[in-house]
């Protein structure tokens, strides 16, 4: 592999985003584990996924995912932490380390939400403070202290919140082919997106955990950019038989960036 191409898409394809969609994919399937073995408004016990996410045989960025139930500023809430790094090789050449933190009450609604991202010599830092009262989402640029005010729609969530609203109106055993899920997200100052995924059925692939029959998913996500290609080529990979979050697939202008899971500690 040319390790000069390579890395020249890496930074073409902006790392931020491609994080930023992996832990959105990502979450969807506790959104389907929840519906199905909770179909009440409860919290879930803690649990914990690791994840690899590589160029070919070039491995670019490794990421984890967990959640648990903490008290923040007087609040019982949920927190959900995920984070990115490079390692090894590709450190020396593009340095990422990405935090994504959501603190959420039990009946959904996101409380706190905050990212900090490091990617070369881009970096940035942001919160999120939903109030319900006004009905507005502040965001503050925690560099230059820079607010801007989003107001909050209905089922608004942020990054990481969004599959615990989710688990109400989504059972697996339901979904028909080409189905569509929409939800408005808010995650910085740009306002509010609405991400879509479309159910596309079920397919058998093969895995570092045996050959597994999964849902398969497929994202509807603008960011002014065509680095991810056409939207019919980015794909998600489910587990029918335990709900993993086996393998998410990015198409880029060459290749694809794909996102393995490697180990997980489910809830018990």
């Amino acid at each position: 592999m040319n390790l000069k191409l390579t890395l020249s898409l890496n930074k073409a394809c902006k790392l931020n985003k491609i994080t930023l969609l992996f832990f959105l994919f990502i979450s969807l399937h506790t959104t389907l584990k929840a519906q199905e073995d909770h179909p009440h408004i409860e919290p879930l016990p803690a649990e914990e996924y690791y994840f690899r996410i590589h160029y070919g045989f070039f491995n670019a960025v490794y990421a984890k995912l967990s959640r648990s139930e903490e008290v923040f500023e007087g609040k019982k809430v949920n927190h959900v932490v995920g984070s990115g790094a490079t390692t090894g090789v590709a450190r020396l050449f593009m340095k990422v380390d990405d935090r994504y933190e959501s603190y959420y009450t039990n009946d959904f609604k996101p409380y706190y939400f905050k990212r900090s991202v490091r990617e070369g010599n881009y970096e940035k830092d942001e919160e999120i403070r939903f109030d319900y009262q006004t009905e507005k989402a502040i965001v503050t640029n925690l560099t230059s202290l820079e607010r801007t005010t989003i107001p909050i729609v209905d089922e608004l969530q942020d990054l990481m919140s969004y599959y615990f609203y989710l688990k109400e109106t989504i059972n697996p055993k339901l979904l028909k082919v080409n189905d569509v899920i929409t939800v408005p997200i808010v995650f910085d100052a740009d306002g509010i997106f609405y991400f879509k995924v479309k159910y596309l059925g079920e397919d058998q692939i093969n895995t570092d955990f045996g050959e597994k029959v999964c849902y398969l998913f497929q994202p509807y996500i603008d960011f002014g950019s065509r680095v991810f290609g056409e939207n019919k080529n980015f794909k998600v990979w489910i587990s029918k038989d335990e709900l993993l979050p086996i393998k998410v697939k990015a198409p880029l202008i060459i290749g694809s960036i794909v996102v393995d899971l490697e180990e997980y500690y489910p809830s018990k």
